[in-house]
């Protein structure tokens, strides 16, 4: 589920009750439907407050700390700020399983999140990670010279976070013949910016690729870079 959904769906379970404090009532909402969270603060702006009865809501602020998203994605911060929301309650008291049919309106929000070097480590080393990694890895070595009639493994990856909102991501690969000899030991290294593009969708800033620190020629680097993109 996206990030804004599973916020938001928690918020619009929370909204079904009248007459109950609905600030405490989200919080523990979104704490049941997250794997962790270290902090978690929710505000309802609303005014005149009798709007309630009726789903709207003039502005909703929630500021976590500490979240875990799933149990392999954690990030250090997450502030999330919605302009004012129109909710069907009945719609909400009914049970539906689709959130967004309980919106009267299409939903406006700003998102913030903020994720440490270690957080980024974890997540990277997650099965469903590694998993894609791997095959990004073993693609582009395959493609290297002398590369014919080996197999390529990930043994090895991590992230540093860099000066100027730059990250370094590097794998080590190793590559075995027919024997399952080891018989190449690479570092695979990617350093690039990332911007976000209309609100959702993340691309590669400037990246530079090399291999055991000798940068790639640029069309080695599209190529490249074309994989990690998808």
């Amino acid at each position: 589920m996206e990030i804004v959904a599973l916020l938001l769906s928690g918020l619009l379970g929370g909204l079904a009750p009248v007459g109950v404090i609905l600030d405490t009532i989200i919080a523990g909402n979104l704490r049941a439907r997250l794997p962790g969270t270290d902090t978690l603060a929710v505000r309802i702006d609303n005014a005149p407050s009798y709007q309630l009865l009726s789903g709207k809501v003039q502005r909703l602020r929630i500021a976590g700390r500490g979240v875990q998203l799933t149990p392999d994605i954690r990030v250090a911060a997450i502030d999330l700020e919605t302009d004012p929301l129109n909710v069907d309650l009945e719609s909400l008291r009914e049970g539906s399983e689709n959130w967004r049919t309980a919106l009267r309106e299409p939903v406006q929000a700003g998102l913030r999140l903020e994720l440490s070097e270690a957080d980024f480590n974890q997540t990277l080393a997650s099965p469903q990670f590694t998993e894609r990694l791997q095959g990004i890895a073993s693609q582009i070595a395959a493609n290297l010279p002398g590369a014919e009639g080996q197999s390529y493994e990930l043994a090895d990856l991590n992230v540093d976070f860099r000066a100027d909102d730059r990250l370094r991501l590097n794998l080590r690969i190793q590559g075995r013949d027919g024997a399952g000899t080891i018989t190449d030991d690479l570092l695979l290294s990617l350093e690039t910016g990332i911007t976000v593009t209309n609100g959702r969708q993340l691309e590669l800033d400037e990246p530079v690729v090399a291999i055991n620190e000798q940068p790639l020629p640029p069309l080695f680097t599209g190529f490249a870079t074309q994989f990690i993109g998808e």
